[in-house]
C-alpha cells in the first residue's frame, strides 16, 4: 500500500493506513463521504488515522501541529483519503488474482 512522508522541523513522518487504524477512526465517527459535508469533524480523524500506523505515541496536538504547517493542505487530504480509501479496497481483494491458494465461493 502507498505511503507519504511528511517533513516538519527536520523531522520525517510517514502517513499511512492499515486496516487496524481504518477501523480505529470509523469507530470514531469517521467517513469518507463525509468529508465535505462535515470536515470539521472527518478531517482530524483522516489526519489522526494516518499517523496512527507509524507514529502511535504522537499526541494529538502535535499532529495538528504538524497538519498546519504544511503547504498545499487540501492537495495533502487529497492524498490521505486515497490512502485510506485504498486500504478499505484492499478488503475486496484482486479480482485478476489468479493464485490456487485463493478460496472460492458461489451462490446456490
Amino acid at each position: 500500500m502507498s505511503k507519504i512522508k511528511l517533513q516538519h522541523k527536520d523531522k520525517e513522518y510517514i502517513l499511512e493506513f492499515s486496516r487496524n487504524t481504518a477501523k480505529a477512526i470509523e469507530e470514531r465517527g469517521f467517513n469518507l463521504e463525509l468529508v465535505g459535508i462535515a470536515p470539521n469533524k472527518m478531517i482530524p480523524l483522516l489526519i489522526q488515522g494516518a499517523f496512527m500506523k507509524n507514529h502511535p505515541t504522537l499526541k494529538q496536538t502535535k499532529v495538528e501541529e504538524i497538519f498546519l504547517a504544511q503547504k498545499g493542505r487540501a492537495g495533502l487530504i487529497n492524498a490521505l483519503a486515497e490512502l485510506y480509501a485504498e486500504t478499505v479496497n484492499s478488503l475486496l481483494g484482486n479480482e485478476d488474482e489468479d493464485d490456487e491458494k485463493n478460496a472460492t465461493w458461489e451462490m446456490i
